[in-house]
């Protein structure tokens, strides 16, 4: 039987969440202004049993503690996509929406006609590699971070640690690709713009300007990831309690990388509970620092060994891990979607 869904309240189009979800529902009316959408097992819009409201499409630090002040009205039910390990309420449901979004546009989900997809730039956007031969790559890293460090931004958006990291690696982009669109002239051009190359040097003598201006998610094109072995970035959560992985992490799993992230602590222990697998050779302890500052530094110290390492060393990195690379690509493909359960929730909604 089809869900009664009111989804006519949302500053975003939750058709995307609810398409994923893989649940059939109808669209009904709901008076409800404060809630995203209104769940019922009845024709009648009003008569809902569980609201639920969808934290998916922002994130900023300590999310899951701004998500509990909207649980405060009754029968209401929180998605949120950032997952908070000292926080445990039964309303507040961890969804991994990225992990979702990532998954359905690399895969061509059959989204409905008329769903709106979140920051989506069509099919030609989404395209992992095949994964190249060391012998081939030339640089080590790639490095695609968007510092927010414009005016308009509030706190909230504001990076301190990213501009970190892109003001390091530009002392290093002899070794990699770094891409930073707040920074005029250095981005990297995005795979959609010319889905049709196949060289990496066509990519770095190009003259074209950059015809998407709000990027959102606009993957870096393939032949950066081509040409180096691992993905250095910021995290769009740096610190605080609440674990958020997005399409800075998972791109580059997907696309075949290692990756350098920098978040809050646990963060890489997080993603190794959701199955990736992590190669010795990277240095991963700074990930359990929980001073921001003396975790960016380790970091830091990371990175620098890494970008000290020879090519041949890298080669080698490459070629013995390759099993390892192969596992984390395929768990977008053989994981199933993290999906909620709406025929549970209105079943249970009276513990709410």
């Amino acid at each position: 039987m089809p869900l009664r869904i009111n989804t006519g309240n949302s500053s975003l189009d939750p058709k995307m969440w609810l398409d994923i979800n893989g649940q059939a529902y109808v669209s009904v009316d709901c008076a409800d202004s404060q809630i995203d959408i209104c769940v019922s097992s009845t024709d009648v819009g009003s008569n809902y049993k569980v609201r639920l409201a969808l934290e998916i499409w922002h994130t900023f630090e300590n999310h899951v503690e701004h998500v509990i002040k909207k649980t405060h009205l009754p029968n209401t039910v929180v998605i949120c996509k950032s997952f908070d390990p000292g926080i445990n309420q039964s309303n507040i449901i961890y969804n991994d929406f990225m992990f979702n979004r990532t998954k359905a546009y690399y895969s061509q989900f059959p989204f409905s006609t008329n769903t709106n997809k979140w920051y989506s730039h069509g099919q030609y956007s989404y395209i992992a590699p095949p994964l190249e031969s060391a012998e081939k790559k030339q640089k080590i890293f790639v490095a695609p971070n968007k510092t927010h460090n414009g005016n308009h931004l509030t706190r909230k958006q504001e990076r301190p640690y990213r501009q970190k990291i892109v003001s390091q690696l530009m002392s290093k982009e002899h070794l990699g690709h770094v891409g930073n669109v707040d920074n005029s002239g250095k981005f990297l051009y995005p795979h959609v713009q010319m889905p049709l190359c196949k060289d990496i040097n066509e990519l770095e003598t190009t003259t074209a300007p950059l015809q998407y201006k709000r990027l959102g998610y606009n993957p870096p094109h393939n032949e950066y990831y081509k040409n180096t072995f691992i993905s250095i970035y910021g995290e769009s959560i740096e610190y605080g309690t609440s674990i958020c992985p997005t399409e800075k992490t998972y791109d580059p799993l997907i696309k075949g990388h290692f990756i350098l992230p920098f978040s809050c602590a646990g963060f890489v222990d997080f993603l190794k509970l959701k199955g990736f697998v992590f190669p010795n050779f990277i240095n991963y302890e700074y990930d359990s620092e929980i001073d921001h500052d003396i975790r960016y530094k380790k970091y830091l110290e990371e990175m620098n060994r890494l970008l000290n390492m020879d090519m041949d060393t890298w080669r080698n990195h490459w070629n013995n891990n390759l099993d390892l690379i192969r596992h984390n690509q395929l768990i977008f493909h053989e994981t199933p979607y993290d999906r909620v359960d709406l025929h549970k929730l209105l079943d249970n909604s009276g513990r709410f």
